[in-house]
């Protein structure tokens, strides 16, 4: 498991061409998109790509509603479960230059312990299953309590980034002090495409 990364390379998403990783800042001088990759690229470059949870709006029917349901305890050293962990992407198919929507949803229940960490851990995969790239954030002070949460997180795709199709494996993982090793929680996946522009 990686820790938390603070690099700007580790918060972009990364591509593979001809077998290297290239960043975001790869320009080439045959730019198809001009100034308007050059702008996006100035303002990813100062724009902030971590996940942020919120405790998420009670629809306007309470039936659908989780928190609606009484919560049973959880059973004996369990420390937190998920009962619902989703993904889903605002559109499957991006251009480069632009920012990918990814919208999760998390139902947790778990106990109050100071030292209960819960880690988010994204994987990202090429169409051949190449691990692109792993990033891990800390957002237990996010998921302070038992409840439903919501989050969308922008994904920049590069210039760089080749056509093609692209997975991104999330786990939620918990550990304590006392735990030998995290457990996993949590797991979901999607899949979307990197389109060429048009020419």
């Amino acid at each position: 498991m990686t820790g938390p990364r603070s690099t700007r390379s580790a918060r972009l998403f990364p591509a593979i061409a001809v077998g290297t990783a290239l960043a975001l800042g790869g320009c080439t001088t045959l730019d198809m998109f001009g100034d308007e990759c050059s702008r996006y690229e100035s303002r990813a470059n100062s724009a902030r790509y971590n996940t942020l949870y919120l405790p998420a709006p009670k629809p306007a029917d309470t039936r659908l509603d989780p928190r609606a349901k009484p919560e049973r305890p959880l059973p004996k050293g369990v420390v937190a479960q998920v009962a619902v962990y989703k993904m889903a992407f605002d559109g499957d198919k991006i251009k480069p230059c632009s920012d990918l929507s990814i919208r999760k949803e998390i139902v947790l229940q778990r106990i109050a312990q100071p030292d209960l960490v819960l880690r988010e851990i994204r994987e990202f995969y090429a169409q051949d299953g190449t691990l692109i790239a792993t990033n891990a954030e800390d957002i237990s002070t996010q998921l302070a309590t038992s409840g439903v949460y919501q989050a969308a997180t922008p994904l920049p795709i590069p210039r760089s980034a080749p056509p093609g199709k692209y997975r991104i494996v999330s786990r939620l993982l918990v550990e304590t002090g006392t735990m030998k090793k995290p457990a996993q929680l949590a797991k979901v996946e999607g899949v979307f495409q990197v389109i060429p522009p048009a020419p």
